[in-house]
C-alpha cells in the first residue's frame, strides 16, 4: 500500500535535505564550523606565478645590415617591447622615444617575436616599428656598434611588465629614465 505525503511535507523534506548538504554535488562544499578546517579553506589555492630569470643582455640580439636591422628579445616573460635607439655616433636622436631630433620623435614597438626595421634615407619616411634611418654604416664605427638602446618590456608577469633597460655605447643618454643598465 502506498503512502501519500502531503505536498507541503515533501517540499519541507526537499528543502531540509538541500540545506543539510545531502544530495549536493561533490564539487559543492559546505562550510565547516571547525576553526582548524576553516584555516585550510581560506588558503589561496591558485597557482603561484611562474618565476623567471632576470633579463640579461645575452637574451637580446640586435643585428644591423646594409638595409636595416633586427632585434629579438628571447625571454619567456616578454610579450612585447618598445625600443628607442640613440645615435651616439652619428648624432641622430629622432628614434630615441624621448628627446627626439628637431621635429622628429619616433619609437618602435614589437611583439614578443621581435622585429625588423628597414632603412630609409629621409626622416620623413620613418614609420614606427617598420623603418629607421639606421643601418650597418650608421650604427657602427670602427667595427663596433655605437648606438645606445632603451627598451621597455610588456609582460603578463608583474615583475617584468613596465620594466625598462638600457645598453650600448652611452647608456647615460637615458639616465633620467632610471632604467636598469645591461652590461
Amino acid at each position: 500500500m502506498r503512502r501519500w505525503v502531503p505536498i507541503s511535507t515533501a517540499v519541507f523534506l526537499g528543502f531540509s535535505l538541500a540545506c543539510s548538504g545531502i544530495g549536493k554535488k561533490a564539487s559543492e562544499e559546505t562550510e565547516s564550523t571547525d576553526p582548524e578546517e576553516q584555516d585550510t579553506q581560506d588558503e589561496d589555492t591558485s597557482e603561484p606565478e611562474e618565476e623567471f630569470d632576470p633579463l640579461t643582455l645575452d637574451a637580446i640580439t640586435v643585428e644591423w645590415q646594409n638595409n636595416g636591422g633586427s632585434i629579438i628579445i628571447d625571454h619567456p616573460a616578454v610579450t612585447a617591447f618598445t625600443l628607442g635607439i640613440a645615435g651616439t655616433y652619428e648624432g641622430w636622436m629622432g628614434e630615441d622615444c624621448f628627446e627626439g631630433d628637431g621635429e622628429y620623435l619616433f619609437c618602435h614597438t614589437f611583439d614578443a617575436s621581435g622585429g625588423d626595421l628597414e632603412t630609409v634615407d629621409d626622416p620623413d619616411d620613418i614609420i614606427e616599428g617598420e623603418t629607421t634611418l639606421f643601418d650597418r654604416e650608421r650604427s657602427e664605427y670602427e667595427g663596433q656598434d655605437w648606438l645606445t638602446y632603451w627598451v621597455e618590456i610588456a609582460s603578463d608577469h608583474e615583475d617584468f611588465d613596465g620594466n625598462c633597460y638600457v645598453w650600448g655605447q652611452y647608456p647615460g643618454v637615458f639616465a633620467d629614465l632610471e632604467c636598469e643598465e645591461l652590461e
